[in-house]
């Protein structure tokens, strides 16, 4: 399976993740509802990527069913083994992870904002 096309998706989205956001209600909102659709997206890549690494992981333990090594060394390989699966899966959770707070912080903004305007305004 080629995992360039997943990892490209992941990158496109750490990239607009990037983006500075404004103090305007609207595109804190804007980029909220981008978010919430993206860690959608990445929570399906997550799964997808964790499935891949345990079919990865199977395929290893049956090539060395009969194989005696220590835990270590058999650890140490099937990462090599998996490197790319466990690649995938790794940037998959990153990026869930970094979802979960953009948005907690774009939600923190987006209060103090709505806040600030509402204070301004009642000063009028």
């Amino acid at each position: 399976m080629d995992y360039k096309q997943f990892l490209v998706e992941i990158e496109n989205i750490h990239t607009e993740l990037k983006k500075s956001i404004t103090s305007n209600p609207e595109e804190i909102q804007e980029r909220l509802r981008y978010a919430m659709v993206q860690l959608a997206r990445s929570s399906e890549l997550q799964a997808t990527a964790e499935n891949v690494l345990n079919m990865k992981k199977g395929e290893f333990a049956q090539q060395n069913k009969n194989t005696v090594m220590k835990e270590v060394l058999y650890k140490s390989l099937m990462n090599y083994y998996c490197c790319e699966e466990l690649n995938f899966f790794t940037s998959a959770e990153r990026l869930n992870k970094t979802l979960v707070h953009y948005i907690d912080g774009a939600r923190s903004l987006l209060s103090y904002e709505k806040e600030q305007t509402r204070l301004v305004s009642s000063f009028k």
